[in-house]
């Protein structure tokens, strides 16, 4: 099983959006066997449910999603394959947090979308265009599902 998760700053707008739209994704293709998709947050809380807008642009779209926000951890980098932040700021301090020698690829989700002119998956909850930030997150999603299936034969 190939295990991702996806980061943000406090796990209730971009990385919530970037989990649910990748488990539909994967149903869509019958991946769901295959890869496993979660989410977290540097500097999350923990405990919220999404952002309503992000519910509501993941409902418009037929996505259900029922996720609890969470802090990252340690422990993370040793369960999951793939760590994949929404913007800079957050790689850093993922980076900060990463014990040496960990099996996780970070990165950012962006990297696998090099066609787009920008690394960063904007923050709704600043600039308030869920529908942008879902566009956006759709092409990386996209792009990295196409270089999962490359790389591990799916």
């Amino acid at each position: 099983m190939i295990k991702v998760l996806f980061v943000c700053y406090a796990n209730i707008c971009r990385s919530t959006m970037a989990e649910g739209l990748f488990q539909h994704m994967l149903e869509q293709n019958g991946l769901t066997d295959k890869i496993e998709a979660d989410s977290a947050g540097t500097h999350s809380s923990g405990g919220k449910t999404a952002h309503p807008n992000t519910l509501a642009i993941l409902n418009e779209h037929g996505i259900l999603y029922n996720g609890i926000s969470r802090r990252l951890t340690v422990e993370d980098f040793s369960q999951f394959d793939y760590i994949l932040a929404m913007d800079n700021e957050n790689m850093e301090t993922i980076k900060l947090i990463q014990p040496q020698g960990t099996q996780a690829k970070v990165s950012l989700l962006l990297d696998y979308a090099p066609h787009l002119p920008y690394r960063e998956v904007a923050d709704p909850y600043v600039h308030g265009r869920y529908n942008e930030t879902y566009e956006t997150l759709q092409t990386g999603l996209q792009a990295f599902l196409k270089t999962l299936r490359e790389r591990h034969q799916l």
